[in-house]
């Protein structure tokens, strides 16, 4: 099989996550990756079977690279995904504070 720089590259980059980043990052590759075979033409002519098959060794690819997080990587993960819900729940608090006052 022939290997992709796309592919690659994610590779590389996703060494360095936790397991529920690389969930996230695989769903969204493998959807990219898609994509981008679909516009390159690589699949036209190719049956369904042909296409499931070929999902299913990307995804294979990708998740044999994946590895359990540390406890220190999962700390890491779980502060920066409450940071994130703290900051657009105090945003959406704030947009919704301006339009009531806007609004009476």
């Amino acid at each position: 099989m022939q290997s992709s720089p796309l592919l690659d590259q994610f590779i590389i980059i996703t060494r360095s996550f936790g397991i529920l980043q690389k969930y996230f990052l695989t769903t969204t590759f493998i959807y990219l990756f898609h994509t981008q075979k679909l516009m390159n033409n690589n699949v036209v002519g190719q049956s369904l079977s042909q296409k499931f098959k070929s999902f299913l060794i990307e995804c294979r690819r990708v998740w044999q690279v994946t590895k359990k997080p540390t406890k220190e990587e999962l700390k890491v993960i779980v502060k920066v995904t409450g940071i994130g819900i703290l900051a657009i729940g105090a945003l959406g608090f704030v947009i919704n504070m301006l339009w009531q006052l806007l609004l009476k």
